[in-house]
């Protein structure tokens, strides 16, 4: 009886086929937990009441300052914003945090 033959493969691979396959690993591996986030936000103007007099305020969804949204890197952010105040405003984002 013949012993078994073994067949070694020197595949050498380059190290930036590896660096690229392991970038291709690491996005799959991040996307598979991406979530959608869909807001709808109503800018109106809203009767609030300050220091005993009441005036109308631009709010968002009633609140003012708008409320807070928090989406994770990868994540997908969907705003639909309805404008029913009387002029043209512009949503602002403050304190975005970003990976260095």
């Amino acid at each position: 009886m013949e012993p078994a033959k073994t067949i070694h493969n020197n595949v050498k691979y380059s190290p930036i086929f590896l660096a690229i396959f392991v970038l291709i690993l690491a996005s799959a591996l991040s996307s598979a937990n991406a979530k959608i986030h869909e807001h709808e936000f109503v800018v109106e103007a809203t009767p609030v009441k300050r220091l005993c007099k009441t005036h109308n305020s631009i709010t968002v969804n009633g609140q003012y300052p708008g409320p807070t949204l928090e989406i994770n890197n990868g994540d997908t952010l969907v705003v639909k914003v309805t404008n029913k105040a009387r002029y043209n405003v512009t949503i602002h984002w403050y304190n975005i945090k970003l990976a260095s």
